[in-house]
């Protein structure tokens, strides 16, 4: 209560950029707090997680950075409902399915300038606030000008919707129906 939440949602992986946002918690106010919604991927038996571990311990953040495993599907949405902004500090696209969720939940999202987030914020404007570059420092300048700003937060979360309402199976099916429909109909 009166923290502000941070939220790098999904399996932990080396690709999801966790040790700049770790890092960043070093200047950020104390009353940011980070949570790792997700736990280390069945497949992965690297020292991936105890090592970001043993990085928080030794910034001395383990009261600000908590690590929460695998969430199972009912406990979501009480996570998304606590974040303030979500975290995407990714160094390549993850492939996974934690974006879209997070726009499907309306986050405001602070995500790093890769090619695959440039290409969706080209596509909906203001669907995410790209970073300048993708760096503790960044994510550190970045935030409290996010949270401080409920006007930017609220377009954030109004164009994340709007992504990911144009990219739902429910859209995406009427669309394909509608070219078949185009192709299947007589022309005279």
């Amino acid at each position: 209560e009166g923290r502000k939440v941070l939220t790098l949602f999904g399996f932990l992986s080396n690709k999801k950029g966790h040790t700049f946002a770790i890092e960043a918690m070093k200047t950020l106010p104390e009353e940011v707090v980070l949570l790792f919604a997700g736990g280390q991927h069945p497949d992965d038996h690297t020292d991936y997680v105890p090592s970001l571990r043993r990085l928080v311990a030794q910034l001395q953040l383990e009261n600000r950075v908590r690590f929460l495993d695998y969430l199972p599907q009912e406990q979501i949405p009480a996570i998304m409902s606590v974040t303030d902004i979500a975290l995407v500090p990714y160094t390549e696209s993850s492939g996974s399915g934690s974006l879209a969720l997070l726009m499907a939940y309306g986050l405001p999202i602070l995500a790093s300038p890769i090619a695959p987030h440039i290409q969706i914020e080209g596509e909906i404007k203001g669907c995410l606030s790209l970073l300048p570059e993708l760096s503790a420092e960044g994510i550190a300048q970045a935030v409290p000008a996010l949270i401080t700003n409920p006007i930017q937060r609220d377009r954030l979360h109004r164009a994340a919707l709007a992504y990911a309402e144009t990219h739902s199976y429910h859209h995406i099916a009427k669309e394909t129906l509608k070219v078949y429909q185009k192709v299947l109909t007589p022309t005279s």
